[in-house]
């Protein structure tokens, strides 16, 4: 990963890798691939939803499926409108990876590395 933003594009990034990346035995190196770790290890929020909804056509016009359990605790399945189902997440908090975060991926996978592998030299103890 430093590799890649020694050697990125913009100069504005190789130059933060010089001076702040690189300080400090890379620590803030290091934070970046923590989270890029933790953002890869969250569940898929699309599959999350996957598991409840499904977009279904009703004649010509599509409509939310949405599994759940009745009032007996017995599975059971209602069609929402696209308001209604925008309604019901309303309130939800999608937390999705930055771009910088999947570029990482991206490089990694085609260098044919695995995204968990460490750091070289990183102590894998630390919080």
């Amino acid at each position: 990963m430093a590799e890649a933003l020694r050697s990125h594009a913009d100069p504005e990034i190789q130059e933060w890798v010089r001076t702040k990346g690189e300080a400090d035995g890379m620590r803030h190196l290091h934070l970046i691939w923590g989270k890029i770790e933790q953002a890869a290890n969250q569940p898929d929020p699309i599959d999350e939803l996957n598991k409840t909804f499904a977009v279904i056509r009703v004649e010509n016009r599509v409509a939310i499926l949405n599994e759940h359990l009745d009032a007996e605790k017995r599975p059971t399945f209602s069609l929402l409108s696209l308001d209604s189902f925008k309604l019901l997440l309303a309130n939800r908090k999608l937390e999705t990876p930055s771009t910088d975060a999947m570029v990482m991926k991206s490089l990694q996978r085609s260098r044919g590395q695995d995204i968990g592998s460490p750091i070289p030299g990183a102590d894998s103890t630390k919080e």
